[in-house]
């Protein structure tokens, strides 16, 4: 029997001004009658920095698929080389497996949040999940602050956002960013996602996830102690 295919994107968000970072994840969901819905979770993190805000939208997105209690397939699009190198070229198991010391005998960088990534992903695979992550530079395709958070808040899971992102990846300016995009996929994965339905799926949901981690940051500058909260 073939797994449930959920297609998802993380990211994260940092501001130096009051050092707090988020992460955020966009779900895509197809139901019987083919409507797509787009969900959103968020956490945030108090004293941090902006590969922490990287890593927390990745832990974010584990979360999710160990509380769905899901065998899927997961097409995980995600923005940061940080993140997609340690996943995809074994860093992360190699870490774990010699202390949190790589192989230079340095420290790895950031080993709490990489630790309780591990824990997760020991758990996600355990469900039986494959995780195939997609590179989509961030900001291929960009809305304007503005209209990006207004679109944002207009509800509805940060469908309005999704929708528009895609009607916006059209003409020439997305001629220019599909090569782009494509050459950075095929410098950092080996190889680039040649459809264009799929890779426009991708970019609209990396919009809404790091519209989701900017807005985890926004909605807690207040917030004056070190810490992780997660909405998932």
């Amino acid at each position: 029997m073939l797994n449930e295919v959920l297609v998802m994107a993380c990211d994260g968000a940092y501001s130096s001004k009051y050092d707090i970072a988020g992460g955020g994840v966009s779900i895509h969901r197809v139901d019987e009658r083919a409507n797509v819905h787009i969900s959103c979770i968020d956490c945030f993190e108090c004293g941090s920095t902006n590969q922490r805000a990287e890593i927390l939208g990745f832990i974010t997105a584990l979360k999710y698929l160990v509380n769905r209690g899901k065998r899927y397939d997961v097409m995980m699009a995600v923005d940061s080389r940080y993140v997609y190198d340690t996943v995809t070229k074994g860093w992360l198991s190699n870490w774990h497996k010699f202390g949190w010391v790589k192989r230079d005998g340095e420290p790895v960088k950031n080993p709490d949040l990489w630790a309780d990534a591990y824990s997760w992903m020991q758990l996600v695979e355990g469900l039986g999940c494959e995780i195939n992550m997609v590179m989509i530079p961030g900001h291929t395709v960009s809305l304007g602050k503005v209209t990006t958070g207004k679109l944002y808040n207009a509800g509805y899971g940060g469908m309005a956002l999704y929708n528009a992102v895609v009607k916006a990846c059209e003409g020439s300016k997305w001629s220019k960013a599909l090569n782009k995009l494509h050459a950075t996929q095929k410098e950092v994965m080996g190889y680039a996602v040649e459809d264009e339905c799929t890779l426009k799926m991708f970019v609209a949901l990396n919009v809404v996830a790091d519209s989701a981690a900017g807005n985890a940051v926004l909605s807690n500058m207040e917030i004056p102690l070190r810490g992780i909260i997660t909405d998932v």
